[in-house]
């Protein structure tokens, strides 16, 4: 989300999470977000920032700037580096990009540093291919 209206709207609707896009390359970047905005964003919907292979303190700035409630993990980031945004009390959700030949077993090293794996369809770029790996989208609550 970037446009303060669609924000907006979208509040209204019966959602858990709201995405905003810290990957420069994207056509979907939010930065600068307006804080006024943000804050008409009920409490009990989660403001998470989507991140592509961010260093700790380029996130954890972008968490306190926004009070950031989650986190979504695009990139090749390490089962440590979400374990560090954890202990933030911070909701974690990894994104694995899938194929044929995604292997399942690299889940494990993710599975107490982590709330939620999404999986994408895998593509050059970091999501939003609109295209389907399988029939149905894919989102795991550990």
């Amino acid at each position: 989300m970037k446009e303060s209206q669609n924000i907006l709207d979208l509040a209204t609707l019966p959602i858990d999470l709201m995405g905003f896009i810290f990957y420069a390359p994207s056509k979907r970047f939010c930065e600068p977000l307006d804080m006024d905005i943000l804050a008409k964003i009920r409490k009990n919907i989660l403001k998470t920032g989507v991140f592509v292979n961010e260093n700790q303190e380029f996130v954890l700035e972008k968490i306190q700037k926004y009070k950031l409630d989650a986190v979504q993990l695009h990139g090749q980031e390490s089962p440590e580096f979400c374990k560090l945004l954890q202990a933030k009390n911070r909701q974690i959700l990894k994104v694995f990009s899938m194929d044929s030949d995604f292997d399942f077993s690299q889940l494990k090293a993710y599975e107490s540093v982590c709330e939620y794996f999404l999986f994408d369809t895998k593509t050059p770029q970091h999501g939003g291919s609109g295209q389907k790996f399988c029939q149905a989208e894919l989102i795991w609550k550990i």
